[in-house]
């Protein structure tokens, strides 16, 4: 008997023998000594992705040192960053934040088919509308779909929960099919929440195909200013290197504008975001 097998490191797939194929890594002892350990592993499993998608930023996190740090100036009503709101882009709550939402033109997402791709866009720090909605309205035409931006005002205990109520309701409010997720910055991190909770191989609508981490940080230390305000790695709430390590579709890794910005004393601050991948391309 021979089986079709995918390479994680590659994702090229070979042909092996099935009396020729292990496990490998530290699932291989346990499973080959016994059921019951195969039954650890998987339980092991579970409470990981039971705690992914019960994880929370503390309140303490709200205070507006932290805020200015993570989320810049929150934007207010009728702008986006300094810049009125795009007059192609149309502001739609979904799952109770105010997002705004380009498709083929103002209000065209409306006849968008069933089923269509979209795009989930977080911005992070950056809010300037200069600078996103070109990339919206990219993907909406390259998906012949939507592209979804979440732009309402958010503090730091309210992003994973702002962040799923949007992923939750785009097949409701939208009719949308497979989801592909970008984060730009500190947008990065609601987007790896989101794509390793939607990316499982049982994650309810929509599953999120790609991941897209534009000047991505895999360790909050990345971020300048931080560490001074939260005294160090030991109190890091959100634990990024270990998420991305749980997301399971494809990951694209792009250099943007923040990332001279980034700090890493070790490594490339890409380089650093690779290693804490699954896979890259």
């Amino acid at each position: 008997q021979t089986w079709e097998v995918e390479l994680t490191s590659t994702r090229e797939h070979v042909f092996v023998s099935a009396s020729r194929l292990e496990l490998s890594g530290s699932v291989q002892e346990p499973c080959r000594n016994s059921l019951a350990g195969c039954t650890r592993v998987q339980a092991k499993v579970k409470s990981e992705l039971a705690e992914l998608k019960a994880a929370r930023i503390p309140h303490i996190y709200d205070a507006p040192p932290i805020q200015r740090i993570l989320w810049g100036e929150q934007p207010r009503a009728g702008m986006l960053g300094d810049v009125a709101l795009p007059s192609d882009g149309e502001l739609v709550s979904v799952g109770g934040v105010q997002c705004l939402v380009f498709g083929l033109g103002r209000a065209a997402y409306l006849a968008v088919p069933v089923g269509a791709p979209t795009a989930l866009l977080f911005l992070g720090r950056n809010r300037s509308a200069a600078r996103i909605a070109p990339l919206a309205r990219a993907y909406a035409s390259m998906l012949c779909g939507l592209a979804v931006v979440p732009v309402a005002a958010v503090k730091t205990s309210e992003v994973y929960p702002q962040a799923r109520a949007v992923a939750k309701a785009l097949p409701s409010v939208f009719g949308s099919g497979a989801m592909l997720v970008h984060g730009v910055f500190t947008g990065s991190i609601p987007a790896v929440q989101i794509a390793a909770e939607h990316s499982q191989q049982d994650s309810s609508p929509p599953h999120c195909r790609m991941l897209v981490l534009e000047s991505g940080i895999s360790s909050i230390d990345q971020i300048p200013g931080i560490a001074g305000v939260i005294g160090g790695m030991q109190n890091d709430p959100i634990m990024q290197a270990v998420k991305l390590r749980m997301v399971r579709c494809d990951i694209a890794l792009v250099r943007g504008a923040e990332h001279n910005m980034l700090l890493n004393f070790r490594a490339d601050p890409l380089d650093a975001m690779a290693s804490a991948c699954p896979s890259t391309r």
